[in-house]
């Protein structure tokens, strides 16, 4: 479903030329990964519909192994399906004078990715990985299926514009989301391990919070998430949910208005926090100033929340 032939630009001039055999970059990355994620679920579901067609296998004799036998069976519909999706990338083509990747491109990437950078479906995206974290779900491995390709083109494009000098597009990419709510992992959880140590009165959880305290530094939360436990816990639903936005709702709008660069650069996910602001926003001092004080406010979030929780220690020992 690639386009056989390629424009590309002869290195050391501005010649234009077609080349024949390689792939650029903008089949490779999230218009090819559309397509390769459309013609995975399609091109499985046609073979499987051809190989229910009994007059489409080929009859081996009995003394045949069964796997070799499988693979005759299976020749027919392989090749049908082969031809298919052959006959419509070149109709086409030939048609609209275009790729299969423009089409998805155009309707699907370019539509997802401008709903993504808005504000709304920054906070959606957010509050829907916050809400599937609270019940022990990964949220960003779930929502990634839906967000990665329109996030990889966003950070892509910001990526090229900052190599070129220009103004970098977009706001909301993956590691623009993970600079301000990644704070020792999903939920600000070294905000929150801080906060314990300062207010909580339970042995339970400053044990539990000096055990995941190394881990939070490089953005492994899961030894807090399910070993305080975070999860489905009722003293920290709101905190866990919110805080995450509230840095959003205050960083937004500052990127927007210029006062903080916008992610350039694609960091190690365990570079511990406020320096990954620093990474990736390639040294922008008001970024990573930001990202310390919303790691402050984090800290008094929480706080009220844990002196809460303290009120466990009374019911167990009435009890």
């Amino acid at each position: 479903m690639f386009p056989l032939n390629n424009q590309a630009v002869v290195s050391g001039s501005m010649k234009n030329v077609t080349v024949t055999g390689v792939y650029t970059q903008a089949l490779t990355s999230s218009g090819g990964m559309f397509v390769g994620l459309i013609a995975a679920i399609l091109s499985t579901e046609l073979l499987l519909f051809f190989y229910k067609s009994k007059k489409l296998r080929i009859k081996m004799p009995d003394g045949v192994p069964p796997a070799v036998a499988q693979s005759f069976n299976s020749l027919i519909p392989e090749s049908l399906v082969v031809i298919v999706f052959a006959v419509f990338s070149f109709a086409y083509v030939q048609i609209f004078h275009q790729g299969v990747t423009d089409l998805v491109q155009t309707i699907i990437s370019k539509p997802l990715q401008a709903a993504m950078e808005s504000w709304i479906g920054c906070f959606v995206i957010q509050f829907v990985t916050q809400f599937l974290w609270f019940f022990g779900l990964h949220g960003q491995n779930i929502v990634a299926s839906v967000t990665s390709p329109p996030m990889l083109a966003a950070i892509q494009q910001n990526m090229a514009a900052f190599a070129a000098h220009k103004a970098v597009p977009n706001i909301v990419t993956n590691p623009w989301l993970g600079m301000y709510t990644l704070f020792g992992g999903t939920g600000a959880i070294l905000p929150f391990l801080i906060a314990i140590f300062i207010v909580s009165k339970r042995k339970d959880y400053r044990d539990v919070a000096k055990l995941g305290l190394l881990p939070s530094f490089f953005n492994v939360s899961e030894p807090i998430m399910f070993g305080l436990p975070v999860v489905m816990n009722p003293y920290f639903v709101i905190p866990f949910i919110f805080v995450p936005l509230i840095n959003l709702a205050i960083a937004y709008p500052l990127t927007m208005m210029g006062l903080v660069a916008k992610s350039v650069v694609i960091p190690a996910w365990t570079i511990p926090p406020i320096l990954t602001t620093w990474v990736t926003t390639a040294g922008d001092i008001p970024a990573t100033i930001l990202s310390l004080l919303l790691f402050i406010l984090d800290i008094f979030l929480y706080m009220p929340f844990v002196i809460a929780s303290n009120k466990g220690i009374k019911v167990r020992s009435e009890k």
